[in-house]
């Protein structure tokens, strides 16, 4: 066997334990609304709210834009 194969073997070994570890920590979904508008106006009372709610129940939210200025105002809210 060529030298460092035994190595570099091993290696890909702890980082796939390293990836599974991390992946068991991770917090997993429920479900995923991949089409949602909480950016639009009728959540400005309780958009925070509703969110919380949603991620609470381990449901992620995905924002889609309708236009350029909607598309802004869902990433500004996927960076709170």
């Amino acid at each position: 066997m060529p030298a460092g194969i035994p190595e570099r073997a091993a290696a890909r070994r702890r980082k796939r334990r390293s990836c599974i570890i991390l992946l068991k920590k991770m917090n997993t979904p429920k479900l995923i609304d991949v089409h949602t508008h909480t950016h639009f106006s009728a959540y400005n009372e309780d958009r925070d709210a509703v969110i919380r709610r949603a991620l609470d129940a381990g449901i992620w939210l995905i924002n889609v834009g309708t236009q350029k200025d909607t598309s802004q105002d869902a990433v500004n809210i996927a960076h709170k």
